[in-house]
């Protein structure tokens, strides 16, 4: 002070913590990363893993939230329709920033949004005239043509019906 008599030191324990955590992990979003319009319409669920305590933004398209790890480090939120991106080859990103401040790099995850119903499959003539003789009929009738790729076409002939996989070129053939 100002006649010279001295006061014990003061002190204060400081933690330093320059640790970044470690990427967030996105689980698998609606169960194969791809969004169709019924899981669109009612909300798409983001969860996975990060540091626990540690707070947790998550980015989608022009959407971005943020949410807490718990203490075992688990962590979701929720998209609403209009929060989910137009149909596209899309990505979720994840950044994890703990309790010091310290961020973490973007964990990602790809995801389709496809929720564009196919145009209707394509059948080929059947037996090439579209009439099945008796010896077609007993040798198995082959039902042929073209979709969307990838997608299941169910062919129905009578009170049968077969589900088939169009190929990666759209083909596809049920016996």
């Amino acid at each position: 002070d100002a006649v010279g008599n001295v006061s014990a030191a003061g002190t204060q324990t400081v933690a330093i913590d320059t640790a970044v955590p470690d990427v967030p992990v996105i689980s698998a979003v609606s169960t194969d990363n791809a969004v169709n319009a019924a899981e669109k319409t009612a909300g798409v669920v983001v969860s996975g893993t990060a540091e626990a305590g540690a707070s947790v933004t998550v980015t989608w398209g022009s959407t971005v939230k943020t949410v807490t790890a718990t203490s075992t480090g688990a962590w979701s939120t929720t998209f609403a329709s209009a929060e989910i991106p137009a149909d596209a080859a899309t990505t979720i990103s994840a950044v994890t920033t703990d309790a010091a401040g310290n961020a973490s790099a973007a964990g990602t995850r790809a995801v389709t949004v496809d929720t564009a119903a196919p145009s209707a499959p394509t059948v080929n003539a059947v037996a090439t005239d579209n009439i099945a003789n008796a010896t077609e009929k007993a040798a198995g009738v082959a039902v042929a043509g073209t979709a969307e790729a990838g997608a299941s076409v169910a062919v129905t002939w009578g009170s049968t019906v077969k589900t088939v996989t169009a190929s990666s070129t759209g083909d596809w053939t049920a016996t």
